[in-house]
Order: C-alpha cells, then sequence, then structure tokens
C-alpha cells in the first residue's frame, strides 16, 4: 500500500513538473517575449539590440538564453549567446530578479566590455504586458568572449558580481597567442568607469595590452547616452602589473613591472621598470589615443644594456659592443613596430662603456700620414674603448651627437657625429689625440708642429658605417694648424725675449 502511494505521488510531481515547464515554456516563448527583451536590452545599452530567437531550460537550472544577440545599427557585434539563469517562480510571474547572466562564445569591440558592465548594473525595465521584465542582474559571466581591437585581440573569461553601481570581479583570464594574466579587483563605479584592478601574467604581450587600453580610452568620450546624445564619459582605470617575461615592440623583455591608467584619450604606464637587452629600464610610457594613429612617448633611464645583443637582435647582426647607460626622452607614432622606429624623434643622453667597434683603426691613417711613430703601438690597441658618449637628438632617422666623446688606450678623440639609420652609415669630423705613449714615440716633426698639451692632436674624418667605418687624416687642416700652433711658439718666444729684455 505505501508503495503504491508512493508511486502516485511520483507520478503526480512529474505531471506537475511537466506542466510547469510547459506552462512556463509558453509564456516565454513567443514573439512578444523576445520583441519586449530587445526593447529592454536596447535601452540598457544604448543602441538597438536584435535577437534572433530564444529559448527556455529548466535542467539542472532554469535558463533563458538568447541566440545572435545583434548589437547596433548598423551592427557593430554579434553575441552568439546570451543566457539568463534565474528563478522559476519569477519567471513564471515574468520578472527576472536577482539573474545571473553569461556572454558566450563571442567576438567584441573591447569598448563594449564597459557598456556590458552598465547594461547589467542599470535599473529594472517598466512593467509590459506580454514580455518578461530585467528587474535585477546579481551576476556577470564571461565564457571564451573574445575583445578585438584592431588586429589585437584577447579571449576572455570572467566571473563577476553586481551591487548597484559596483561590480566586483573575483577572477578573470585573458589570453591570446601571446598573452596569458589573472586579474582581479573591482569596477569601484561603473558609471563614471573608474576601477582598480591587479593582474599577473605568465607572458605578456605588452603591445595587445597597449591597443585593447587605447582602444577603451579613445572610445569613451565618443560614446553615447541612451537618448542618443553625446555625452562625455570619464574612465579611470587602474592596474598593477606584473609579468616575468613577455614582449614589447617585437623584442622580449623581462621581469616587468608597472601601472597602468587609462583615462580619456591617454593610457599611461608609470612608474615602468623592466629588463630588456641584458640590462634595465625605468621610466614611463605614455600612449595618447586620441588620434588614430596613436602618438607614443617614452622617458626613463637604461642602465647596463648588452650593446651587441640590442644591435644583433634589432638589426640581425653586432657591429660593436659595449654596456649602455644613460637618459632618454623619444617620442613617436605608429601601430607597428617598423612604423614607430621611422618616426622616433627625441634627446637624451648616453655612454657606452668597455666597447670595441670593429675595423676602427685611427692610428694606422695618422702613420701612413705623418710618417711611422719610432715604436710600433703597446700591446691591447685598436678598436677597444673604455668611453664613447655624449647628447644625442633623434629625428628623421638619424640620430646627432654634436659633443661626442672617445676614450681609448691609443687615442681620445671629441667632435660630433652623425649616425643614419637603418644602415648606420656615420659622418664623423673629429679631433684625434694620440696618447702620450704613442706622443712619445711620434716623429720629432709630428711632435713639433701637432703636439698640444703633450700630446699630437690631428683632425679626422669618419665614414662608412658603424659595421665598416672608414678613417679619413685631414693633412692639410692638420698642416695648417701646425703653422698656426709654430707661428703662436714664435711670437710668444719673441715677447718672452722682449720681456727679458726689458727686465
Amino acid at each position: 500500500m505505501v508503495r503504491k502511494l508512493l508511486a502516485i505521488v511520483a507520478v503526480l510531481i512529474v505531471v506537475v513538473g511537466v506542466g510547469v515547464v510547459l506552462f512556463a515554456k509558453g509564456r516565454i516563448g513567443g514573439d512578444a517575449v523576445r520583441r519586449t527583451l530587445e526593447t529592454q536590452l536596447s535601452a540598457r545599452v544604448g543602441e538597438p539590440v536584435t535577437i534572433t530567437s530564444l529559448s527556455a531550460s529548466f535542467f539542472p537550472r532554469v535558463m533563458l538564453d538568447l541566440h545572435d544577440v545583434a548589437i547596433g545599427q548598423p551592427v557593430r557585434a554579434t553575441v552568439t549567446e546570451i543566457s539568463i539563469a534565474t528563478g522559476l517562480r519569477g519567471l513564471l510571474s515574468k520578472r527576472v530578479e536577482g539573474a545571473e547572466v553569461i556572454l558566450s562564445n563571442s567576438r567584441l569591440p573591447v569598448e563594449m566590455a564597459l557598456g556590458i558592465a552598465g547594461a547589467a548594473a542599470s535599473g529594472g525595465g517598466a512593467e509590459t504586458s506580454g514580455g518578461l521584465t530585467i528587474v535585477s542582474i546579481r551576476t556577470l559571466a564571461f565564457r571564451h568572449v573574445e575583445f578585438v581591437a584592431g588586429r589585437r585581440s584577447l579571449v576572455v573569461d570572467l566571473e563577476s558580481s553586481l551591487e548597484g553601481d559596483r561590480l566586483d570581479v573575483e577572477r578573470l583570464v585573458a589570453q591570446s597567442e601571446g598573452t596569458k594574466l589573472e586579474a582581479g579587483g573591482a569596477l569601484t563605479s561603473i558609471a563614471r568607469h573608474e576601477g582598480k584592478f591587479t593582474a599577473t601574467a605568465g607572458r605578456l604581450n605588452l603591445d595587445e595590452l597597449l591597443a585593447l587600453a587605447s582602444a577603451l580610452s579613445s572610445a569613451a568620450p565618443a560614446q553615447k547616452s541612451a537618448r542618443g546624445a553625446s555625452a562625455a564619459s570619464p574612465i579611470d582605470l587602474q592596474l598593477a602589473l606584473t609579468a616575468p617575461g613577455g614582449a614589447l615592440g617585437g623584442y622580449s623583455f623581462q621581469a616587468l613591472s608597472s601601472t597602468l591608467r587609462v583615462t580619456p584619450r591617454q593610457i599611461l604606464l608609470q612608474p615602468l621598470k623592466f629588463g630588456i637587452f641584458g640590462g634595465q629600464f625605468d621610466g614611463q610610457l605614455r600612449v595618447l589615443s586620441s588620434a588614430s594613429t596613436p602618438d607614443i612617448a617614452l622617458n626613463g633611464r637604461m642602465d647596463r644594456v648588452d650593446v651587441a645583443r640590442l644591435l644583433r637582435e634589432v638589426r640581425g647582426s653586432s657591429p660593436m659592443s659595449g654596456i649602455m647607460s644613460g637618459s632618454v626622452a623619444l617620442a613617436s607614432r605608429g601601430t607597428a613596430s617598423e612604423e614607430v622606429v621611422r618616426a622616433a624623434h627625441g634627446s637624451g643622453r648616453v655612454t657606452i662603456a668597455d666597447g670595441t667597434i670593429p675595423g676602427l683603426d685611427v692610428v694606422r691613417p695618422i702613420v701612413l700620414a705623418f710618417g711611422k711613430p719610432a715604436g710600433a703601438p703597446p700591446a691591447g690597441s685598436g678598436s677597444s674603448f673604455t668611453h664613447l658618449g655624449g647628447d644625442f637628438a633623434l629625428a628623421d632617422q638619424a640620430l646627432r651627437v654634436p659633443d661626442i666623446t672617445f676614450a681609448s688606450r691609443d687615442f681620445d678623440m671629441t667632435g660630433n657625429a652623425v649616425v643614419r639609420f637603418p644602415a648606420g652609415a656615420l659622418d664623423v669630423h673629429t679631433n684625434v689625440m694620440l696618447s702620450r705613449e704613442l706622443t712619445a714615440q711620434a716623429g720629432t716633426d709630428l711632435r713639433r708642429y701637432a703636439e698640444e698639451d703633450g700630446r699630437v692632436v690631428v683632425p679626422a674624418t669618419i665614414t662608412g658605417t658603424v659595421a665598416a667605418p672608414s678613417v679619413f687624416i685631414d693633412v692639410a687642416a692638420a698642416v695648417n694648424r701646425a703653422l698656426q700652433n709654430e707661428a703662436k711658439r714664435k711670437i710668444k718666444g719673441l715677447l718672452d725675449r722682449i720681456i727679458r729684455q726689458d727686465d
């Protein structure tokens, strides 16, 4: 008897359940519900929304599924699927309350990310007849949603919760071929687009991140209100970022730490610290994103950069070596690394220590021009130097150094230099000062006519390229200087004799 009663109860439960499901499907499956949802979503997003179809499922939980949701007119994006999980009781009364919204398998412009959060947080729609009313949303999630900015994109999975004007992000995973990072934090004000986040990247393509941040920055002032009127939209997003390695401008870096800030029309990485080419950079990077082609400014200090490694990675060869340090203030514009390099301009001061310039043979041309010194150059001489540096100005793919200084065991140089890229063509005008050791070995006439303060000084021109420099001694200028020096010595001697006679 008990078994029979239990069986009857089970059958009744199934019948009632099926009846509820059929009743619910009948109430939400019509065009009236779809049109009502389109109207409410359009009001939330601020742009026309079209739903191709919708369906409902009830196991293992109550779910309303919107398929192929188009946003904008003309269409700016299509969300493949939006799932709204809600309670059955509310669904039967045509009210969606405390819902969980999930966007799945979609490709969207990155500037829509904040708009989606704003739509989820906006107030409930007006009561309608013949359709559902979305009253409130409790959680927002992304499942494999690709956010795109130009040629750059990141696939995002997100878990977040909504409380009034605040969106708390419990977990965000973003990845592409060159990036994988995890972040958390909060949009403290969805309406004002303000928030702070912390992210750790296993690998990081910083170009991708900057492109997406730039799209957010440049799009903010152009957003429209629900009434269609242009409205300035503030934005202030901060991301504390660390990464053990990655790429910037196509070149590898290590141990990056920075705070990225997105504001209207610009993004800023400050402070920005990372290792590159065996050395360190510490400064800031600013991108002005308001124009179609972004303007970029890089300021800071670099320390102990391996010149040979830098040239090998940038040019594919290493015509010189040394350890470089200094300060730079550079600006450029463009979206590709080659374009940025071509447009680069700015200034700074750089020194290179303990390096070599293969093929820079300065002593030999002096020997050929003025005669062989009394002895051979000391061991270890040649292309090695202890110091190379000066202030520089970069423009039109040319590096100009008006006060270049060069120090080595056998000779020093001071003068001005121009290096033209990308070939590395040289145009250097300098005074070569032989060491006191080589000066002592020089011939008597050379010392007599070209010696200043105990060292032979001769003017020289260096042409060719950094990889293959050619040194020319300006014999005419050297002879003219020698004659001037001799004339000065004779005048001085004459004046000294006159003074002694007067005494």
